[in-house]
């Protein structure tokens, strides 16, 4: 399930990305909040029935968020669930308190930014600082039990 949902959104996020990159400079890009929401609404069509753009562009970004947080919340659940042996369906309801605790500490933008380049941070050394040392412990155990 995971797959079919990377699969159909990557296309459109790289070509949200690439047009967007291409419209404005990269300098341009890093220096707006919403760069795609910006492009969006440079465009006019005239003559067209519909003709706020953006509000159809939010609606589809909203339902990539909920679909994108509701896999992400119950992948949380079932790895919890696998660590502390307990069913998933209880541990959705204990998760879903933490991730609201965690989204309510940024007051402002520029917190939340900082706070998302944290977990960036966080998750390189959680899953590129780790493995290795696991590997290693488990490599040496390993040998451990081969000379008993």
């Amino acid at each position: 399930m995971v797959k079919i949902h990377l699969i159909s959104t990557m296309p459109i996020g790289l070509i949200r990305l690439l047009s967007t990159v291409m419209s404005y400079i990269p300098i341009a890009t890093a220096n707006k909040t919403y760069p795609t929401l910006t492009l969006v609404r440079s465009y006019e069509y005239q003559g067209l029935i519909f003709e706020r753009f953006e509000s159809l562009m939010l609606v589809i970004w909203i339902m990539q968020m909920f679909t994108s947080f509701s896999i992400m919340h119950y992948a949380a659940s079932l790895g919890c669930s696998t660590m502390f042996n307990k069913k998933p369906n209880s541990l959705l309801f204990v998760t879903l308190p933490l991730i609201f605790i965690v989204s309510m500490v940024p007051k402002t933008l520029m917190e939340t930014v900082k706070l998302g380049e944290m977990l960036g941070v966080a998750s390189i050394i959680l899953f590129g600082g780790f493995p290795p040392i696991l590997l290693l412990v488990s490599v040496i155990r390993k040998k451990g039990m081969r000379r008993k």
